[in-house]
């Protein structure tokens, strides 16, 4: 993603946490391709700045609202997708939570991070995900 096109987006910061760089490498590929599935809609862009231990998640406003939308409609022509989202969530949350109650004062080793990836099917091939590492590449 270039910066002069970075530069004509109306960004909008919808969170911030203490996470790593590999949990930010998979949020891309969810919010394109598992929102993209799930969905049929999804961000074609996000950034996520990681600067002194934090990292903030921006998208652009536009396409924010345009995805509320769409996923408000097809809940109102179909009520029954909140129960089958709903088991979703539950189904993927009990594969995830063993890993969670870990250890995580180190880097997840290939192995345990093969496991949070378990609920991917599909390898990152799209969109414009990008993470920037601000405390080592800009400073302050």
């Amino acid at each position: 993603m270039a910066i002069d096109y970075i530069k004509t987006i109306q960004w909008t910061k919808r969170w911030a946490g203490s996470y790593t760089f590999i949990s930010c490498s998979n949020y891309g590929w969810q919010y394109y391709h598992e929102m993209k599935k799930a969905y049929g809609t999804y961000f074609q862009s996000t950034i996520h700045i990681h600067k002194k231990g934090i990292v903030s998640c921006y998208m652009p406003k536009d396409e924010l609202q345009r995805i509320g939308n769409t996923i408000s409609e097809k809940l109102i022509e179909n009520p029954d997708l909140t129960e089958h989202y709903l088991n979703n969530v539950i189904s993927l949350t009990d594969k995830l939570l063993p890993l969670m109650q870990t250890n995580f004062n180190n880097i997840p080793n290939w192995n345990e991070y093969k496991i949070f990836f378990i609920c991917q099917e599909t390898p990152y091939v799209g969109g414009s995900h990008v993470m920037i590492l601000a405390e080592s590449q800009y400073g302050d």
